[in-house]
């Protein structure tokens, strides 16, 4: 009932060569609509396999996070496209190493790995229109924080509209903790559509 491709590429910095995704466009199948109906931006792309196929797109199995986002569209059922943006392209499961990673490109100022980064505007235009729905999920480690904020400024230039912005951008998988008043994630999602009149 659901599809998801994925872009990958090969990204060649002064530094190394990395293994890169896109995006994930993860689709009812029949969908009618022309523009994805929310963009969730995340921190890196994690454990999809491509197989060593690259600069193609192609069909890919969904990880846990990707099945958390196919159980928002089971949930929510208006929504037929759900686009999957990332802060920074490169594919790493494991944060720590995903972190290490940018600081070495930070270092000799490349910055290009992120869709965000202003070297990369006129390519953000093909998956970003104006108005459309924005939600930020890429985990609330400090260490992202430049990162969001280069997205932030990217998506606001092109007048999407944030309907998290300054809230908790808690990762799909996060669990519910009534304790620290943290809900299901795909309420989270709902709720935010709600109170930005959305729906």
């Amino acid at each position: 009932m659901y599809n998801f491709l994925s872009y990958f590429y090969l990204l060649r910095t002064p530094i190394n060569n990395l293994s890169c995704s896109l995006f994930v466009q993860s689709t009812h199948k029949g969908y009618t609509i022309s523009r994805p109906d929310i963009t969730i931006v995340m921190l890196n792309p994690g454990s999809c396999n491509n197989n060593q196929v690259f600069n193609e797109e192609i069909s890919v199995l969904p990880d846990p996070t990707l099945n958390r986002i196919k159980g928002l569209m089971q949930l929510f059922q208006q929504f037929q496209w759900v686009q999957v943006l990332n802060l920074s392209d490169i594919q790493n499961p494991k944060s720590e190493d995903f972190f290490e990673e940018v600081e070495k490109l930070r270092t000799v100022n490349y910055f290009s790995h992120s869709i965000f980064h202003p070297d990369r505007r006129n390519e953000l235009k093909n998956y970003v229109k104006p108005h459309g729905l924005i939600y930020f999920a890429c985990g609330i480690n400090d260490l992202n924080r430049d990162l969001i904020k280069e997205a932030t400024e990217a998506l606001e230039e092109l007048n999407a509209i944030i309907i998290n912005k300054g809230g908790k951008y808690y990762h799909p998988l996060v669990r519910p903790n009534k304790e620290k008043n943290i809900e299901n994630w795909k309420l989270q999602v709902i709720h935010a559509l709600q109170a930005n009149s959305a729906l």
